[in-house]
């Protein structure tokens, strides 16, 4: 390869601005040599930086700390680094994350009915004892009577009131809206055989 093309060559990789230089080409021999020397310094040079940069480059991206978190949410995040600085954090901030996920599988079992009067009685549902004193959240309004309750119900999947009537060892599925009888006992099958 010719001498000036080394030359424009070598300074289109290093980046810089080529002389151009009138001159006559030397006769082939030994001032050829010392030029393809120079450029091939130059050139081996030029390979070695750019190689240097390279891993450079990849160790800075294998040695910047990792700043995410694994544990908690962004928001956490954000109010432990408040609470670290010795600054208030906003709760409300962090709840708006919280999610209420809807059950799947919603019903109201009553299990039985303990009557004595309108302001003393006893029902067994859902799995939990209630009495005027004691109600479910969800219970709007219950109206219980010797053999059956009257139930104003809130389901949160359907973001409603069910009204309902239910007699004891019934089940009211709430999805699919039908009424059937226990007919485990009040028990659940898996544990039928322990009775």
């Amino acid at each position: 390869m010719r001498a000036d093309i080394w030359a424009l060559f070598v300074c289109a990789v290093l980046g810089t601005m080529p002389v151009v230089v009138l001159a006559q080409t030397p006769p082939e021999g030994a001032a050829q040599a010392p030029v393809d020397t120079a450029a091939a310094a130059a050139q081996k040079a030029v390979e070695e930086a750019a190689v240097k940069a390279a891993e450079e480059a990849r160790l800075a991206a294998f040695n910047k700390p990792f700043r995410d978190t694994l544990l908690f949410a962004p928001a956490e995040v954000t109010a432990l680094r408040e609470a670290a600085a010795g600054r208030r954090t906003n709760e409300k901030f962090l709840e708006a994350d919280k999610v209420e996920l809807i059950p799947i599988d919603r019903k109201i079992k009553l299990s039985g009915i303990y009557y004595k009067d309108d302001n003393n009685w006893i029902v067994w549902m859902n799995g939990y004892k209630l009495h005027p004193r004691y109600l479910m959240p969800e219970i709007h309004k219950i109206q219980v009577k010797q053999d059956e309750v009257y139930l104003e119900w809130y389901d949160i999947g359907l973001n409603d009131v069910i009204k309902i009537k239910l007699r004891p060892h019934q089940i009211y599925d709430i999805v699919t809206g039908i009424l059937y009888n226990d007919t485990a006992g009040g028990m659940s099958p898996d544990t039928g055989a322990n009775r």
